[in-house]
């Protein structure tokens, strides 16, 4: 549909700033892009990660220089500042 269109549109060109795109990687299984949101963060601790992940054979993981495309995109989501009033030039 033209609506849904229009947003992925705008999550490739990178103006939903509280989402991030991620493409499908068809060679492992993921046959759509995923969606990543900034709206809701968690903390969890590294050593319950690291438990959870010793017995997972296969994890997928992102590749540079997507990693970083993804963490510059989290990093602009909370970087950015409201000011109380706006500057009048």
């Amino acid at each position: 549909t033209g609506g849904r269109k229009t947003a992925l549109t705008q999550l490739q060109k990178g103006f939903q700033f509280s989402h991030h795109l991620l493409n499908k990687g068809e060679e492992v299984g993921i046959a759509e892009c995923i969606v990543v949101s900034f709206n809701d963060v968690y903390g969890v601790d590294i050593n319950y990660l690291r438990q959870k992940a010793l017995p997972l054979q296969n994890r997928i993981r992102l590749l540079s220089p997507y990693k970083e495309h993804l963490s510059q995109s989290f990093a602009r989501y909370f970087m950015r500042v409201g000011l109380p009033q706006s500057t009048d030039c």
